[in-house]
């Protein structure tokens, strides 16, 4: 089945609509709420599929900068603010 029919978006929808799509797909269809796991399955399955396209912020961060690069920008933000004021 096509994941934008579960979700109930369009396919050129962008990636907030999408992701309001699958919260509210999740919370009718979610076991815990009183929904069927098998549909939930398949929401969650469609939602994989095409809710994932742009990965996170931090994730850009990263991988553009390296772990290392990304501690060492980390701990000269963090101690370059002068004495902290604990008494």
């Amino acid at each position: 089945m096509n994941p934008h029919a579960v979700l109930g978006v369009r396919p050129d929808a962008s990636a907030g609509e999408i992701r309001a799509a699958w919260r509210r797909a999740a919370r009718s269809t979610h076991p815990d709420r009183g929904g069927d796991a098998a549909e939930f399955a398949i929401v969650a399955s469609a939602y994989a599929r095409v809710g994932q396209t742009v990965p996170p912020p931090r994730v850009v961060v990263v991988s553009h900068l390296g772990v290392g690069r990304l501690v060492r920008r980390w701990l000269r933000r963090r101690f370059a603010r002068g004495p902290s004021r604990v008494e």
